[in-house]
């Protein structure tokens, strides 16, 4: 479980940047990468 804190200004226009960059069409120039943050191997 994770805590989000207080949602600011600055947090919901990161949020945007974020969601804005995974709805981009594919581009195999430029390919998104997600890493999971999990411990696990």
């Amino acid at each position: 479980m994770w805590c989000l804190g207080e949602l600011t200004e600055e947090y919901r226009r990161r949020i945007c940047d974020l969601l804005w960059l995974y709805a981009r069409p594919y581009d195999p120039n430029e390919p998104v990468i997600c890493m999971d943050e999990k411990s696990k191997q």
